[in-house]
């Protein structure tokens, strides 16, 4: 993002909400979109696991630590959701692929995440556009909308001049 120099200390603390917000707003989907596109959302073949056959899918639990993870698969073993439970939150995630001559890539997906208190509570739906750089998909266009707290929002954030390299 562009920094604006503020005009007093007051607007300099607003300016710094909003790059915070920002922040973790990008930062929170770049995990989120790691995690179906660079990284496997699933455990080590080695790690103690539950599969088990659902009928119409499959249920894929395991945990991380203190972390209870479920994965709830179609029967061509595309994920459908995944939820996260800690003492401290819980969240779903159900993502979105669009298939292409190189595999499915996350499109998007809707996201709920529930803090201690109710009012820490988030409703997230992200569509993404992408494109080609060096030969790879990255995220283009972000439209994220939903509500935080009960307070709704809607946020676009447009990435350029990126740059990938292979290794």
């Amino acid at each position: 993002h562009t920094t604006v120099t503020p005009a007093n200390e007051e607007t300099a603390k607003g300016l710094d909400q909003v790059y915070g917000g920002m922040e973790q707003m990008v930062s929170g989907f770049f995990d989120t979109w790691t995690l179906f596109v660079i990284n496997p959302p699933f455990p080590d073949a080695e790690s103690v696991y539950q599969l088990a056959d659902q009928g119409d899918h499959w249920q894929l639990s395991y945990k991380e630590k203190d972390t209870d993870v479920t994965t709830i698969l179609d029967k061509k073993s595309v994920v459908r959701d995944l939820r996260v439970s800690t003492s401290e939150f819980t969240s779903s995630i159900q993502p979105q692929f669009t298939s292409t001559s190189q595999g499915f890539l996350l499109a998007g997906y809707q996201a709920d995440y529930t803090g201690k208190s109710p009012s820490d509570k988030t409703h997230l739906q992200v569509r993404i556009t992408y494109q080609e750089v060096n030969g790879l998909q990255l995220p283009k266009d972000l439209n994220l909308g939903g509500s935080y707290g009960g307070v709704p929002f809607q946020v676009e954030v447009a990435f350029s001049g990126c740059r990938a390299t292979k290794t």
